[in-house]
């Protein structure tokens, strides 16, 4: 699943629903079920906004959510990039102060790609971390 909502936690072992979240600006791409509730609880008061998805989307459609290609570019190594013909955002975020960087740390303006990653030119597509570079025992994270 690309979103699990309410993933079990030891203090609630049949899964518990979220309240008040913010799902936005995101691109789900490929699996057998995008989005998976917990015993199929849709969550309380949440919001979807500016998202793309491509594949089956496993659960009835939604107000933020829509069913478009990408259009990424995926590298030998690395995460899928978006391209110039990536979606970008319909509308601004929410709150000034979300989604200012992307994953990279690049700025986002104010027409910003969905995704992760804001499209540019000179893009360099960051890796994914390893079990070496996560969790109290890492050695620091990979530059690029």
């Amino acid at each position: 699943h690309g979103l699990e909502v309410g993933i079990n936690h030891p203090k609630y072992p049949d899964g518990t629903v979220p309240r008040q979240c913010l799902v936005a600006g995101n691109i789900f791409a490929g699996g057998s079920q995008i989005v998976r509730y917990v015993k199929d609880d849709q969550p309380g008061e949440w919001q979807w906004s500016d998202n793309i998805f491509q594949g089956k989307l496993g659960i009835p459609p939604l107000d933020g959510m829509r069913e478009q290609d990408p259009h990424l570019q995926s590298p030998e190594d690395g995460l899928p990039l978006p391209t110039a013909r990536t979606p970008v955002a319909e509308r601004p975020p929410a709150k000034p102060h979300m989604l200012t960087e992307d994953l990279n740390g690049s700025h986002r303006p104010s027409r910003r790609t969905l995704g992760a990653l804001q499209f540019s030119q000179n893009l360099i597509a960051p890796r994914p971390l390893t079990p070496e570079q996560v969790g109290p025992h890492a050695k620091g994270l990979p530059t690029n």
